[in-house]
């Protein structure tokens, strides 16, 4: 009914899954210890869409009467196949602030009771967009029937090693990466092509460029590199300036090696230092 009702448009694009990869391989062991939760590319993908979502609300929206409502919170139905036996695409509500941790866990509940058969009426209504994944099958390009009353569904497909094309500072390079297609239906009555595309390429750039490992509590290289101490920065127990670089090169130790004030200051977090103007 709902393919002879809405007037179905296709757009698919091609992702870049290598980034993600990376992070996900680093961490899933942990992951999984700690929570007891696979992580898949699932919740990458859904926290991208969330981000989307929000930069393009005629998405996040259904489609009745003859007008179409926005939604403040994002409802992501993700559908579950129930070992060949069936369809059901059950609901995690208002997941728009979610972390990539709290969506694998929601996510991964949902999935747990729709293949147990103990999901129940509030957890099969109120979606505001759904994906479906495939990929696990090996497919390569899905068109999905959205569920009315939404107006989009994104399908996701198998991510494999391809050759691609990259920019390096000698000049372009084929190399291998991990490429997915991610296609999305939607009603035409609620937005058009153009808008449809933009979507697709705001969730393309967030699951590409997106510093996940943040996401899963690993801190960036930048917190922990050797850097220059703020002005006026002064040991706790001594209260005595932490020399800049330059400094220790004006400082009272000319026949031998300066003490290297950058070193000290990486093994020395901000916490235990103490600022005064200089």
């Amino acid at each position: 009914e709902n393919w002879r009702t809405i007037p179905h448009v296709f757009q698919a694009i091609d992702v870049d899954f290598t980034e993600v990869e990376i992070v996900r391989a680093r961490h899933k062991e942990r992951f999984k210890a700690e929570t007891g939760v696979s992580l898949t590319y699932l919740p990458f993908i859904a926290r991208a869409c969330c981000i989307a979502l929000q930069s393009f609300p005629h998405v996040n929206a259904r489609y009745e009467g003859s007008g179409l409502t926005l939604l403040k919170d994002i409802n992501l139905g993700i559908a579950v196949d129930l070992n060949h036996n069936g369809l059901v695409v059950p609901v995690v509500h208002a997941v728009q602030d979610f972390t990539l941790q709290g969506l694998a866990k929601a996510i991964n509940r949902q999935i747990d009771k729709a293949r147990s058969g103990k999901l129940s009426a509030a957890d099969l209504s109120g979606g505001t967009y759904s994906i479906t994944n495939n990929g696990a099958f090996g497919t390569s390009f899905t068109t999905p029937i959205i569920n009315a009353p939404q107006v989009a569904i994104l399908s996701t497909d198998a991510i494999r090693k391809k050759p691609a094309v990259i920019s390096t500072a000698t000049g372009d390079a084929i190399v291998p990466r991990l490429i997915g297609t991610v296609g999305q239906s939607f009603d035409h009555r609620a937005f058009d092509g153009a808008y449809a595309a933009a979507f697709l390429s705001k969730l393309k750039d967030t699951l590409e460029n997106k510093k996940w490992a943040g996401e899963l509590g690993e801190q960036s290289s930048s917190t922990t590199a050797h850097t220059q101490p703020p002005p006026g920065a002064r040991w706790p127990r001594t209260g005595k300036k932490v020399l800049t670089t330059a400094a220790c090169r004006r400082s009272v130790w000319p026949r031998r090696k300066p003490p290297c004030a950058t070193r000290a200051w990486a093994v020395c977090s901000a916490s235990t230092l103490t600022t005064s103007a200089m």
